[in-house]
């Protein structure tokens, strides 16, 4: 057991539809972290919990250096 908050799914299709500019689309750090927003929040999960993730605002990004390194912050130099 844990003190962690527990998020179900609203209902039990898991149907989703994401409406993304085909502009983002050339961004793939930013068209993944919409992606990936979207089904956070579909499952009541706050935005701001959403791990692997720079930026701030309209310039939320899936932060690909640490999810390559699995999580783990740079070394460094």
């Amino acid at each position: 057991m844990t003190d962690m908050t527990r998020y179900r799914a609203p209902d039990e299709n898991g149907e989703i539809q994401i409406t993304v500019p085909t502009s983002v689309l050339q961004n793939a750090p930013r068209a993944s972290y919409l992606l990936v927003e979207r089904i956070y929040l579909w499952f009541g999960v706050p935005a701001n919990q959403i791990p692997y993730v720079s930026g701030a605002d309209l310039d939320r990004v899936v932060d690909v250096d640490t999810l390559r390194r699995g999580g783990n912050a740079a070394q460094p130099g």
